[in-house]
């Protein structure tokens, strides 16, 4: 038997625009805005579907041409700062 995978995926029901490049999330819990670069921007997009750290740091090196250790610290740091501010779920996929 495998083991399941963990996948992360938006809250819902989240209020969040994009705006060029960035991505602007209303943080009710904290009562502020959490605003998204480009990179960010681009995990938060990814995010709209349950999808496994793994799978996001190979999408962001392939968009970025970043080497794979240093995506995965970033990607790690952010998805860490989502949880925190309750903007993304955690799904255990089998």
């Amino acid at each position: 038997m495998s083991g399941s995978k963990i996948k992360y995926m938006q809250k819902k029901g989240l209020t969040f625009e994009y705006i060029e490049d960035k991505t602007c999330i209303l943080d009710e819990k904290h009562d502020s805005i959490i605003t998204l670069n480009d990179v960010g921007t681009f995990i938060w997009k990814n995010l709209i579907k349950p999808i496994d750290l793994q799978e996001l740091n190979d999408k962001i090196i392939k968009k970025y041409q970043v080497g794979q250790k240093e995506a995965f610290s970033d990607l790690k740091k952010l998805i860490t700062l989502m949880k925190k501010h309750n903007l993304i779920v955690k799904i255990d996929a089998p």
